[in-house]
């Protein structure tokens, strides 16, 4: 899947026009082969007819849920996102409320907000877990439970402080999941050979009496394959998910610089 990572960091103009190449490129090889054929043959047109009707639904079903599935993801990434900052910023004023002169745990959030923006959500090009921003967590946590057991706060309030950091626990799991998870690279490789299997029949059958004809049809389905190609690519891009995975983070991070 090289392909959909390097479209993935271009311009979607620019991955719409790359796929209509391809695709007419696809088309215009497989209807290279029809030129020896008889155009007044139709004898293969209700066998052509009827796999060019199964292949086609089953590149559209495909295309539909791939679609889906991306945007529902991307959708669950932020929502992660959003629930970890809100959580974090929760731990931020509990803290404050009770140990008003301790800093550590705003700075170990600030430097965890950073390390997220820097190294996880897509800044360098990539979306993936980071290391140094696990550590940052782990620092994160263990100088809150040191807040906790030093402040002599109520156990009610403790608890609920701890309750706060297992659901900060809980939502970046949530979300470093999505970011490791590989689940689409198959779906999107099915929907990339339904693609070319449909062109190439396109291409192939049914030789018609209008080449002319036919090569319009077939430019026009192209375009339509090719823009559903380009919006998988662009769902699963980097730009599209990084400017609203970010956001909860950079509030995360001013919040905790500001106090």
């Amino acid at each position: 899947m090289f392909l959909v990572e390097w479209l993935s960091g271009l311009p979607w103009l620019v991955v719409l026009v790359t796929f209509i190449v391809l695709c007419l490129v696809i088309v215009s090889l497989a209807g290279a082969a029809t030129r020896s054929f008889d155009p007044k043959d139709r004898s293969n047109d209700n066998v052509a007819r009827a796999a060019l009707a199964l292949v086609s639904s089953a590149l559209i079903f495909t295309g539909a849920f791939t679609i889906i599935t991306s945007w529902t993801v991307a959708d669950q990434m932020r929502a992660a996102a959003q629930s970890e900052a809100i959580t974090g910023q929760g731990i931020l004023r509990t803290i404050e409320v009770v140990a008003p002169t301790d800093s550590s745990v705003a700075l170990a959030m600030a430097e965890y907000a950073e390390s997220v923006i820097q190294n996880e959500t897509g800044l360098d090009g990539n979306l993936e877990p980071s290391l140094k921003t696990e550590d940052a967590f782990v620092s994160l946590a263990l100088k809150t439970v040191r807040v906790v057991e030093t402040s002599g706060m109520g156990t009610l309030r403790a608890q609920a402080v701890m309750e706060s950091l297992n659901n900060l626990k809980l939502a970046r799991e949530h979300r470093v999941g999505e970011l490791s998870s590989k689940l689409f690279l198959p779906l999107i490789g099915l929907l990339f050979v339904m693609a070319v299997i449909n062109l190439v029949g396109l291409g192939l059958f049914p030789s018609g009496t209008s080449r002319g004809l036919k090569r319009i049809y077939c430019s026009a389905v192209a375009v339509a394959i090719a823009c559903i190609l380009t919006s998988v690519v662009v769902l699963q891009s980097v730009p599209f998910i990084r400017s609203e995975l970010t956001a909860p983070f950079a509030g995360l991070l001013s919040n905790a610089t500001d106090r």
